[in-house]
């Protein structure tokens, strides 16, 4: 067994061990001794608290019940009665001189005839049924009666109220007394006789010498408290007599339920720890008429003083003993420990590298032999240290070497642009770098990946990411979406020694350049669908030409009362029509240099609706336009502003593809700024969390793939700017998307120079 006290020297632990046997044996003496006259002491203690608390409570119960049996007698009091109820009916028909000289009248019956005969009281209040107070003694006191008269009215009985501080400014604890008042015939309750007792009081006149009975000349020993049904609690103090007075005066001090802390109660019987963690004994006893509760206690240490006393003897004892027993082993220690000391000192010199180091042997005894041993260990340590250090000299530079190899490998891996994931045999990540880690999160996840292109023909490509991690696969490779980045990853195995001891996975990051693959050929694909339509629209003002001159010569060729001039003119207008709509869309898709003239913002609104009708209009959006009364004539390029509300509404409209809604357009005269605001809502979803703070950044665009290239709206604001507007979005919800136009009545002159758009076409961001 190995000796606990081993780290501590032998002089001080044999001075401890004597030391500790004078201490054993008058501390445990001293504390069976101690232990039996506490616990003697702590039962007549309580004992004599439980007869204390028991005596004092039936005291204060008594005085309740007198005062008890005053309130019913001041509620039979005739006087009373009949002047409430003739008070009562006053006050419900509005009879203010008559219920004015009634309350007097009561109020002075209650001030000479009932208040005097009980000294306790702090107020006296007469109530009808209502709550309504009609006669009071104290006509300064402002507590509110009327959570109190809803309680009295759910008893036919005495009530009794919580602890409670009477009025604002005094601070004096009070408690109500209430009983019910029966008309003059006794058929039905007319009001209440409210008595607000003064707690100190009745305290005071129960019977204030058991109070301190037991308490010394100061009497800070004993604590004693009432708590009440709501945990308010009144402690009472004795107040410090003076040399001219003999009588006992009571104080008290009221703390509410919310002042207190939230801790579990704890029993009051017998000694306890308060919440406060005081240590006390104590006795609780219930006031019978009320439900209160008395606490009686008193101090342990005060009243443990006398144990506390002779455990302080017996400690003094031992410490004498103990004193002696260091003398007496004085010489023996220091013959004892100075050799051992010393041995201690050489093995110190060992440690810190000093291998010649020796010791005296002079005795014949243990301590001889133990100094003979420890010399010829030092010699075997000295010759073995050299031996070490010249193999560990050697060791070190081949570590050396091995440690700038590993620096080197590292340092090529983290800072490698590629991801890099080692796995070994098991197919467990045994190293990656910081480039990997959206495919290492991948990998850990077990996620199902869209797999974008494989490397040769695979049959599972919803378990590409398993086929590409398993280490028994041969070489592979394939491009993967994972998360916001497009991976080309390449997986190979790693041999060594002829067998396959894992797998490396190389991830390179192809996202910018598959986008801008892809916006390239969506880019291609609008430059050619741009041509196609003004080809078309070429193509087809052709026939249209000929239509329309075809159908003029019928009307002028035709009778006027022919019934074909109806016909004639459904042509005409359907000819204008497919014109109107042809010079739109090569209007919109021409590449015109800017020009400043006078634009008709509503008119171009107009415009700008009916040339996207037919995207609108199978989908069943409805448009409603506000406008402000006037042309709104700006000056600006015609050209620039219709490419914005395009791509505006346009975006509004793809919204509602698939929700049905409406667009609401609204124009207003900024006079102040001398610019016309446009706003243009939708009931759309709304812009996604994702793309809302970068919606006007080029190429961020939240359709899928082929459907928009995310320039529209970079492009509409980037028009606005030049012609010193603005283009902003004010908000964006679920049910309610809205785009702020400001645009200027008067253009810069250098607009024209600032425009760089040559792509007018749109997207939905």
């Amino acid at each position: 067994m190995r000796d606990p006290l081993s780290n501590v020297p032998i002089k001080f632990k044999l001075t401890a061990t004597f030391v500790g046997i004078c201490f054993l044996a008058f501390g445990v003496g001293g504390y069976l001794i101690s232990t039996a006259v506490q616990k003697t002491l702590e039962k007549e203690i309580t004992f004599r608290l439980q007869s204390q608390a028991k005596a004092i409570s039936g005291m204060l119960d008594a005085h309740l019940e007198l005062l008890s049996r005053r309130a019913e007698d001041f509620a039979s009091d005739g006087f009373i009665r009949t002047q409430l109820a003739s008070a009562t009916v006053r006050r419900e028909t509005h009879s203010h001189p008559e219920f004015n000289n009634i309350a007097h009248s009561l109020q002075k019956h209650l001030v000479e005839n009932k208040f005097p005969l009980i000294d306790a009281l702090r107020d006296l209040r007469v109530c009808d049924t209502a709550g309504v107070i009609i006669a009071q003694v104290d006509t300064h006191a402002a507590i509110q009666m009327e959570e109190m008269i809803l309680e009295v009215k759910h008893s036919d009985t005495l009530w009794y109220s919580s602890l409670f501080a009477y009025g604002s400014q005094d601070s004096t604890p009070v408690f109500v007394l209430a009983t019910p008042v029966m008309d003059i015939q006794n058929t039905s309750h007319i009001g209440y006789i409210i008595f607000v007792i003064n707690a100190i009081s009745w305290v005071q006149k129960s019977q204030q010498a058991f109070f301190f009975a037991s308490s010394d000349s100061t009497g800070k020993d004993m604590i004693y408290s009432i708590r009440d049904r709501k945990v308010n609690t009144l402690e009472i103090v004795r107040k410090k007599k003076t040399p001219f007075t003999t009588t006992t005066v009571l104080e008290g001090k009221l703390i509410s339920a919310s002042m207190l802390d939230h801790a579990p109660a704890r029993p009051h019987a017998g000694r306890h720890v308060c919440t406060g963690g005081a240590d006390r004994f104590g006795f609780q006893y219930t006031i019978s008429h009320s439900g209160w509760k008395l606490n009686v206690e008193l101090d342990a240490e005060h009243a443990m003083l006398p144990v506390s006393r002779i455990q302080s003897r017996f400690l003094g004892a031992g410490l004498l003993f103990a004193f002696a027993s260091v003398i007496l082993l004085f010489f023996p220690i220091r013959f004892l420990v100075r050799p051992l000391v010393a041995m201690q000192e050489a093995a110190r010199k060992m440690t810190n590298g000093d291998f010649s180091v020796r010791v005296e042997a002079n005795a014949n005894d243990e301590i001889g032999d133990l100094a003979h041993a420890f010399n010829i260990m030092a010699e075997a340590t000295e010759e073995r240290t050299n031996k070490l250090e010249e193999t560990a000299s050697l060791l070190e530079s081949r570590s050396m070497e091995l440690k700038r190899e590993r620096d080197l490998l590292n340092s090529v891996v983290l800072e490698m642009q590629d991801g890099l994931i080692l796995l070994d045999r098991d197919g467990g990540i045994a190293l990656y770098n910081a480039a990997a880690i959206p495919l290492v999160k991948a990998i850990l996840g077990k996620a199902i990946l869209n797999v974008r292109r494989p490397f040769d023909v695979c049959e599972h490509h919803s378990q590409c990411l398993e086929c590409l991690t398993s280490v028994d696969e041969s070489a592979k490779a394939c491009v993967l979406d994972i998360q916001d980045a497009i991976l080309e990853i390449v997986a190979t195995p790693l041999e060594a020694d002829g067998k396959i001891q894992g797998r490396i996975l190389v991830a390179r990051d192809v996202t910018e350049r598959t986008r801008l693959d892809e916006r390239q050929a969506h880019q291609e694909r609008l430059a050619v669908l741009g041509e196609v339509s003004a080809v078309m629209a070429h193509e087809l003002n052709n026939p249209l030409a000929a239509i329309s001159m075809f159908n003029q010569m019928m009307e002028t060729e035709l009778p006027a009362d022919s019934p074909f001039h109806e016909h004639i003119t459904v042509i005409k207008r359907n000819t204008d029509a497919c014109k109107r709509t042809i010079r739109d869309l090569l209007s919109f898709s021409a590449g015109a240099r800017p020009e400043i003239n006078d634009v008709n913002i509503i008119e171009l609104i107009s415009e700008v609706i009916h040339f996207l009708k037919p995207l609108y209009e199978k989908e069943e959006i409805a448009f409603h336009l506000h406008f402000e009364d006037g042309e709104m004539v700006v000056r600006s390029d015609e050209m620039y502003l219709r490419q914005v509300l395009v791509n505006v509404l346009l975006n509004a409209i793809q919204a509602l593809e698939t929700s049905g809604g409406k667009i609401d357009i609204s124009s207003t005269f900024d006079e102040e700024l001398s610019v016309v605001q446009v706003r243009i809502r939708d009931n759309g979803p709304g812009i996604p969390d994702e793309v809302r703070a970068r919606v006007f950044d080029p190429f961020v665009t939240s359709k899928s793939n082929g459907k928009g290239t995310g320039l529209g709206l970079s492009t509409s604001r980037k028009i606005m700017e030049a012609f010193g507007g603005k283009l902003e979005l004010v908000q964006s919800v679920p049910g309610n998307t809205e785009f702020l136009l400001t645009i200027p009545i008067e253009a810069p002159e250098n607009a024209a120079s600032l425009v760089d758009t040559p792509d007018r076409t749109s997207s939905k961001p």
